[in-house]
């Protein structure tokens, strides 16, 4: 009788025709089990390409019902299997008799077709039977219209990290039926900042585990390509004294991805091609880009698409939001932590899910009536007081700009330098680099973003800058632009600068999560690289002169964090980042290409002098 009764309670939330979830609603796979069916097809595109694509739709309809879609290159799951997203993300939108629609993209899963990475976009006016990505989601959102049942005619996109890229790509498609899409972590530019580069160093480690194991083109249709085990001991040793050349050996070209990325080692007509940006004018469905401050993989991409759309679209709803979390932690209610750092007792991911992009998608989607602030198109965590803000736009506009100054003595200052002549100097070794995080590891895990610094700050080739303890709350918000004057003993060089927030000594610091007591914890809350050559744009590579003072700045993706009270700011100044990134040979060499005799000491000189004053510019919140 329970049981009975559990069914008919769950059958009657369809069709009461309400937003807010049924008391004591639990979604997972026994109430979809008993609330939808699934149905697998496979939908022609213009070219007579079929995509598999599986519909889980309400069983009964209390009215007619969006259509949400997701597609992915990672396959679905398919026959007896449900997707996991149905309860883990969407649950809001399954309570709510959404049908659900996923999609493999072409040549993955059991898709018909070739698989490309990052396909680039048609140009526009191009041959009506030529495709991209873009006209595959208006073909299948064509084909959705006209073959299923009880759908309103409104259709929304969704996807976390190689998925938002094709939820975006799909917003671009123009078909009038797409009112909302909401791109979490997109890739945007796998040169700038996502994934396999940042500011054209090139993330070694994530594109070979990646590549290797997604990108080999597969046997058949629904078959998997034999993906060999290449590491075979701790990541630092096996990469240590490996050029890239090595690495490509390695893969045999059995990865072709791989063999054009490294036959294009500056950003040329071949990346501008896979950049998106020039046709993100005149978005017609609602945008809603998320992100996290600690993701690993694409930061990059919500700050720079969310930065893009508003410039082309200035009076477009264009909304953002940016959590603590890591890459895809806004799908995981159950993780509320990175390593030891606590987001705090409500649980953000759930948090978001159910009063941010629940009510947003539905607000297009179902029912306008559905209230939205202009004021609150930027919800932004702000980390250290554990608290989201709301404003209308992102940076925050009332801010101040505010330098911090590298000192000779170690300290980081407000001050600009009064010496004639001060640097600080360091050697890079590329036989011993810095490792990106402490200990042996087998595989990068997302705590590496939260994990204490301390390790790194006692290297004689790691440069620390630290303030005095603040005597009040910093709330510092927004990019965090780095101007450095160096000069080298060879002709290239990388830099790794990390902005961190040091905890005072005693009890005072707390306890992280695992208990351990946080005194002295280094907590990075930015940190990024840049390859010297590229100074004057990633276009073409400039050699440094040896000995001569230059200028390299750069910009780090905005930040949003609170340094309490009794803490300290520090930046630490490095030239390795080891295998996370690239061993550059400090020579102005193609790195794809050279062998391990191009590989040279190189001693860097960061100078702090009249003239020559290294420091960053944050923005600071007025009210601080």
């Amino acid at each position: 009788m329970k049981l009975f009764l559990m069914k008919f309670l769950h059958g009657l939330s369809f069709w009461l025709c309400t937003v807010v979830s049924v008391a004591g609603a639990t979604i997972d796979r026994s109430w979809l089990d008993t609330h939808y069916e699934k149905t697998e097809v496979m939908i022609p595109m213009r070219d007579d390409t079929h995509l598999y694509t599986s519909i889980y739709s309400p069983k009964q309809f209390s009215r007619k019902s969006p259509i949400l879609i997701r597609r992915t290159p990672y396959g679905c799951a398919y026959d007896g299997n449900w997707e996991r997203t149905l309860w883990r993300e969407w649950h809001k939108y399954a309570e709510e008799g959404f049908i659900l629609v996923f999609q493999d993209v072409r040549g993955k899963g059991r898709s018909e077709g070739q698989f490309v990475d990052i396909r680039p976009l048609l140009p526009k006016g191009s041959d009506k039977k030529m495709f991209d990505e873009s006209t595959d989601v208006y073909d299948t959102v064509e084909w959705l219209l006209a073959h299923i049942r009880n759908h309103n005619g409104r259709v929304g996109l969704s996807g976390s990290s190689y998925s938002g890229f094709y939820a975006m790509q799909g917003a671009l498609c123009g078909h009038p039926a797409i009112k909302v899409a909401v791109p979490q972590a997109p890739v945007f530019s796998w040169y700038r900042g996502d994934d396999f580069h940042h500011n054209g160093v090139f993330f070694l480690r994530d594109a070979f585990s990646f590549l290797n194991r997604h990108c080999r083109p597969r046997p058949a249709v629904g078959k998997k390509a034999v993906v060999p085990r290449l590491v075979d001991t701790d990541e630092y040793t096996y990469y240590l004294g490996k050029p890239v050349s090595q690495l490509t050996a390695l893969l045999n070209g059995e990865v072709p991805f791989w063999d054009e990325m490294c036959s294009h080692p500056q950003e040329d007509a071949w990346w501008q091609e896979r950049d998106y940006s020039s046709h993100l004018s005149g978005v017609q469905p609602a945008i809603m880009v998320v992100g996290g401050l600690w993701d690993a993989e694409d930061y990059y991409g919500a700050c720079q698409l969310y930065k893009n759309l508003v410039e082309k679209n200035p009076s477009h709803d264009v909304r953002l939001v940016i959590g603590p979390w890591q890459h895809g932690g806004w799908n995981n209610a159950d993780r509320n932590s990175l390593g030891e750092y606590s987001f705090g007792e409500q649980q953000q991911a759930l948090y978001y899910q159910e009063q941010i992009e629940y009510p947003f998608v539905c607000h297009y989607l179902l029912d306008e009536t559905i209230s939205l602030s202009a004021k609150d198109k930027v919800h932004m965590f702000i980390t250290g007081t554990n608290e989201w803000t709301v404003c209308p736009t992102w940076p925050l506009s009332q801010t101040q700009e505010h330098f911090m100054y590298l000192s000779a003595d170690g300290t980081l200052t407000d001050s600009s330098p009064s010496a004639i002549s001060s640097s600080d100097t360091y050697l890079s070794l590329p036989s011993r680099p810095v490792p990106y995080r402490d200990g042996v590891w087998y595989n990068r895990t997302a705590d590496y973003m939260t994990a204490d610094q301390r390790f790194a700050a006692t290297r004689p080739d790691v440069l620390v800058y630290t303030s005095e303890p603040l005597d009040h709350d910093l709330v510092l918000v927004g990019e965090v632009d780095v101007d450095l004057y160096v000069s080298l003993s060879t002709t290239d060089a990388d830099f790794v600068v990390k902005v961190i927030d040091v905890y005072p000594s005693g009890e005072e610091a707390g306890k992280g999560v695992s208990g351990t007591s946080m005194s002295g914890y280094q907590l990075p809350v930015r940190m990024d690289i840049f390859r010297g050559r590229y100074r004057e744009g990633f276009t073409h590579a400039v050699p440094f002169v040896p000995g001569q003072i230059t200028r390299v700045s750069f910009t780090l993706q905005s930040i949003s964090h609170t340094f309490r009270k009794g803490h300290s700011l520090a930046v630490q100044v490095q030239s390795s980042w080891f295998p996370l990134a690239d061993m550059n040979p400090q020579q102005c060499v193609d790195i794809y290409t050279c062998g391990q005799k191009a590989f040279v000491p190189c001693q860097v000189c960061v100078y702090h002098q009249q003239g020559a004053a290294s420091r960053l510019s944050f923005r600071r919140w007025k009210n601080t």
